[in-house]
């Protein structure tokens, strides 16, 4: 094993050791200066950032580039803060998010989740507002703009009308960020993200797990009587 640095896993969603993958380091000269010796020899002061590849060393999947400032009077090696790419993801899709049998949607939520990830959280706001008219729109076909859609969703009964209510006021910091430049801070950004994705989860059809308890009780054994 060599060189070990301590940065975020995005697998093991934790910071873990990760072991240095790359010989050959990857260098980005930042400037040099020279300056006169007392012996009339010129000294070459530089300074660049390194690139180097690192893996998860708990679960072996996660690989990172860290990188890092160097310079000559810290005899090359690195140090400082570290950087690195990808960056940590902070919020990560939902597992269930495929049940929803909506390709638009889930790449809409894949992306959005990305931009919050990355610190955009006007666009997430944006992506999680179009998220809520794809679907509805998927739904309920064309009906009108988010009032008429929301009106019949409740209607329908998709949703009960406190969550319309509630899908309005998301729909509404959406329309913030996308139509009056709007920049709203992580924290409200995240509640947002999960208030719709508690909502969406709500309309996902029960799974039939009858199948699997025939099996289960088939397979189990039977107590035995207790003589007494």
């Amino acid at each position: 094993m060599g060189e070990i640095v301590n940065v975020f896993c995005n697998v093991c969603r934790k910071e873990t050791s990760h072991d240095k993958l790359t010989v050959d380091d990857y260098n980005v000269v930042l400037g040099s200066q020279e300056f006169p010796t007392g012996g009339g020899e010129i000294y070459t002061s530089s300074s660049w950032k390194r690139y180097a590849l690192f893996r998860c060393v708990v679960c072996s999947q996660n690989t990172v580039f860290v990188v890092q400032d160097c310079c000559t009077e810290n005899d090359g090696s690195p140090y400082g803060d570290k950087e690195v790419f990808p960056k940590p993801s902070e919020k990560l899709v939902p597992d269930w998010h495929i049940r929803l049998n909506n390709t638009e949607v889930t790449d809409l939520m894949l992306q959005s989740t990305k931009a919050f990830n990355e610190g955009l959280y006007s666009l997430a706001l944006m992506g999680y507002r179009t998220i809520i008219d794809s679907w509805l729109t998927s739904k309920l076909g064309d009906v009108g703009g988010f009032k008429a859609k929301l009106d019949k969703a409740c209607e329908n009964q998709l949703i009960s009308s406190t969550r319309r209510d509630e899908l309005d006021v998301l729909v509404q910091a959406g329309s913030a960020a996308t139509h009056r430049g709007w920049s709203s801070d992580k924290a409200t950004t995240n509640k947002v993200l999960n208030c719709v994705e508690t909502i969406l989860y709500e309309t996902l059809p029960n799974i039939d797990i009858q199948g699997d308890i025939s099996h289960i009780r088939s397979a189990t054994p039977a107590r035995s009587a207790i003589s007494t």
